[in-house]
This record gives structure tokens, C-alpha cells and sequence, in this order.
């Protein structure tokens, strides 16, 4: 049951900080449907239990533990990777591997947090994980992040792992410095993508945007997905990645989890 319990909550993604003068936070915080606590006591029963406040800390000692010192299960990655790690990001693997994550070292819930100084801020934890990829693992791997309502765990954290071929492939094709274009992919696992013709909008699937840039930061990437946009808060996922030397894309779906974006064996869609 527990190794049940541990895969759940690897599964997804982000843990507290303030939304104190951020633009929107009002809004961004109605519509995240704030559930405080897990339940207590925290176990296997809770794996899938979604922490939706961002003020909600994960810090040891705080809501999310009971008091023999058992973590709520949204917490987990912060508890197993951040919590006794040392600088202000850490890996749980290297590119070698199929499939690894990068948090921040402090509590910081997710997407929603993304320009307090406790997760970056801006697009710093991006450039981190950009930075352990090599040339050629930049034109193949991605960076993935979830919204509030597409994860499991209450840190954020970036997915690093191979862009699905079909949708790395569609990339190649969008101009650079175009603005959004919507991409047609099949539904849950992007196979089959093509570039459409169709208007971008709130509701478009999947859509990307390429510019000349040599870091996730340059490109904007959170900035571009999520600032000012709560409903994209909520639910669109980011992906980063570089089908062409000198040009960063920045993918957003609204319809997916950002695993569906990425090919790995454990990437769940």
C-alpha cells in the first residue's frame, strides 16, 4: 500500500508563499477552490488529496503534518527532495535518465506562486533545469510544469523528459517570433500534432509561440502562460523546449496534463 501510495503522489506537481502583491491574486485564489489541510491523519487513503490554497505551507511543522510528524501526501516531494536540500534547486535525477524533476528548494506551491522570491522567482527554477541539458538534449527533452487543478503535490515541480515526437516535430514547423499558433493533436497523448490555421483562444487545446532566446527566462516562459491569466493558473499546463538551435517554444495546453505532452515511460497521461 505504501509504494502505492508514493507512486500516486509522484505523479504530478507544487507547496505555500504569499500572494500578496501579485496582480489578480483575489481572483486567482476564488477560483482555486481553496482546500486548506489534507485530512488527518495523512496516509495512503489521501495519495490523490490536492492542496488548492497556495498560503498553505509545507514546511515541516506546519498544517500538512500531524503530530507525530506524518506529512499529507500533497507534500511529499517537498518532504522526500526539498526539504533537506541544500541551494535553491534540486534534481531528482540528470538527463541521463528518461524522466527526472526539478523543485526549489523552499516551500512554493506551484504555478500560481511562480514570481515569489521562494520559487525562482520567475522563470529562475526553468533556467536551472535548462541549464543540466546539453545542446542536443535541448532539441529533444522539455521542460513541463501542471496548473493548480492538473497535479497532485503541493512544490513545484519540472518535468525533464522527451517531448513527444509528433509534437516536436509540428514545432519545427511554426515560424519564429509568429505569436501563438494552435496545434491539432490527438486527444490526452499529443500524437498525431500538426500546425492549424484555426485562431488561438482561452479554450485552443494546444498552442505554442517561438522566439529567438537561450534560456526559458528570455523567452518569458511562465511570464507568457501564466501572468494575468488566473483560469490558465488553474489549468494549462507549460512546456518548454528548443526544436531548433537559437529559438525557444513555449507550449500551453488547456486540456491535458503536461505528461501528455512528454514521452517517457512514466510520464501517466
Amino acid at each position: 500500500m505504501k509504494s502505492a501510495y508514493v507512486l500516486l503522489a509522484l505523479l504530478a506537481c507544487g507547496c505555500p508563499g504569499a500572494l500578496a502583491g501579485r496582480p489578480g491574486a483575489g481572483a486567482v485564489r476564488a477560483l482555486l477552490n481553496t482546500e486548506v489541510t489534507c485530512p488527518t491523519p495523512p496516509g495512503p487513503a489521501y495519495a490523490n488529496e490536492q492542496i488548492k490554497d497556495p498560503a498553505v505551507t509545507c514546511t515541516k511543522g506546519g498544517p500538512n503534518y500531524d503530530a507525530a510528524g506524518n506529512y499529507c501526501p500533497a507534500c511529499y516531494l517537498y518532504q522526500r527532495y526539498s526539504e533537506h536540500a541544500s541551494g535553491s534547486f534540486v534534481a531528482t535525477g540528470t538527463p541521463a535518465q528518461d524522466h527526472f524533476l526539478v523543485l526549489p528548494t523552499k516551500p512554493c506551491s506551484g504555478v500560481e506562486m511562480y514570481s515569489v522570491t521562494a520559487c525562482g522567482p520567475g522563470d529562475a527554477a526553468l533556467d536551472y533545469a535548462w541549464s543540466l541539458l546539453s545542446g542536443p538534449e535541448k532539441a529533444t527533452k522539455g521542460l513541463g510544469v501542471n496548473g493548480n487543478h492538473r497535479r497532485t503535490q503541493h512544490q513545484l515541480h519540472i518535468h525533464v523528459a522527451n517531448v513527444q515526437p509528433s509534437l516536436a516535430e509540428a514545432l519545427k514547423g511554426l515560424k519564429t517570433g509568429s505569436g501563438p499558433t494552435a496545434i491539432d493533436c490527438a486527444a490526452h497523448q499529443a500524437t498525431g500534432c500538426k500546425v492549424s490555421t484555426a485562431a488561438v483562444t482561452d479554450r485552443t487545446s494546444i498552442s505554442a509561440q517561438c522566439s529567438t532566446a537561450s534560456s526559458p527566462s528570455a523567452a518569458k516562459a511562465f511570464e507568457t502562460v501564466y501572468a494575468g491569466q488566473p483560469q490558465a493558473v488553474i489549468y494549462s499546463a507549460l512546456l518548454v523546449t528548443s526544436p531548433r538551435p537559437g529559438d525557444i517554444c513555449i507550449v500551453r495546453a488547456t486540456d491535458r496534463q503536461v505528461e501528455c505532452l512528454l514521452s517517457c515511460a512514466d510520464c501517466h497521461c
